[in-house]
């Protein structure tokens, strides 16, 4: 060959020894099976000699740390501009409300859930979700915070608001005025 020893890792195959510098040719080499690795070096024997050849040193490659990933959180829930929406909300047949949760910096992305279905997914903010209930009696709604966008990624604590739908009052008739002769 190149009249250089190579050496590889036998559990990966990469090159931990590449040839040397031009003092460490070796004239009529041969090719060897076996080495020993003593001390930093590797040892071989041939032409009644031993060879040795330093090991060169290696730089450990950093394990990166592992960063913590800032959770996604919410701090609440308001329906309607501003109103809180929380356990015990009444809200009126055929109204329409828009839900809107609120959210750190670390949340791209907000999934509302309405008994126990998805109903939207959200990734712009306002996280928010607009809708009319016509279904009376009692329901629940979830908003969970995502830390990426399309409700994936690390997701944070969800909350989930029972609240109760009813039906619209009925208009009060207006009297119709009565002629007086």
């Amino acid at each position: 060959g190149d009249q250089r020893l190579h050496a590889y890792n036998g559990d990966t195959g990469a090159v931990i020894y590449a040839g040397g510098g031009p003092n460490e040719l070796m004239a009529n080499t041969r090719k060897w099976n076996t080495g020993i690795v003593a001390r930093g070096r590797i040892y071989f024997a041939a032409d009644n000699k031993v060879y040795a050849f330093a090991v060169p040193a290696v730089t450990p490659t950093p394990t990166p740390t592992a960063t913590p990933t800032p959770t996604p959180a919410l701090s609440g829930l308001t329906y309607n501009g501003g109103a809180p929406f929380v356990n015990g909300t009444t809200l009126i047949q055929g109204t329409s409300y828009t839900v809107t949760a609120h959210a750190n910096t670390n949340t791209q992305s907000v999934v509302f859930n309405r008994d126990g279905a998805i109903v939207k997914t959200d990734s712009a903010t306002p996280f928010d979700f607009m809708w009319t209930p016509m279904a009376i009696g009692n329901h629940t709604f979830a908003a969970t915070p995502w830390s990426s966008t399309g409700g994936t990624g690390i997701s944070g604590a969800t909350i989930t608001v029972s609240f109760r739908i009813v039906a619209a009052p009925s208009p009060t008739p207006t009297p119709t005025p009565t002629a007086t002769p």
